[in-house]
């Protein structure tokens, strides 16, 4: 059985994806992709990007600029006083899943 909370999912409502947890606020025919599908990674790596943005910034101080989602993965451009090491990257990914937690619903 699916359960969207452990397996991640991406889903469509009038041409837009959007993670599985968002509200829908209009009536719609809704189509369900999970990461193995193109629409399923795009929509996870949009999302990993503001993750990333988000952290950067209240690590940091970073001034973000653009962010985007790409074939392969994610990234985010943007300016920080010191430079970062690539030491400090466990730090980010637990202030990513801090950060996502904290958005997750009850």
């Amino acid at each position: 059985m699916f359960n969207w909370e452990q397996d991640g999912c991406t889903m469509a409502c009038k041409s837009m994806n959007c993670p599985c947890h968002c509200p829908i606020a209009t009536s719609c025919t809704l189509r369900f992709f999970d990461f193995d599908t193109p629409e399923g990674k795009a929509t996870f790596r949009h999302s990993a990007a503001h993750l990333l943005g988000a952290a950067i910034e209240e690590l940091y101080g970073a001034v973000v600029a653009i962010g985007p989602a790409i074939d392969d993965g994610f990234y985010y451009d943007g300016r920080v006083e010191t430079p970062i090491a690539e030491t400090e990257f466990p730090r980010h990914r637990q202030e990513g899943r801090a950060d996502r937690q904290a958005e997750a619903p009850a």
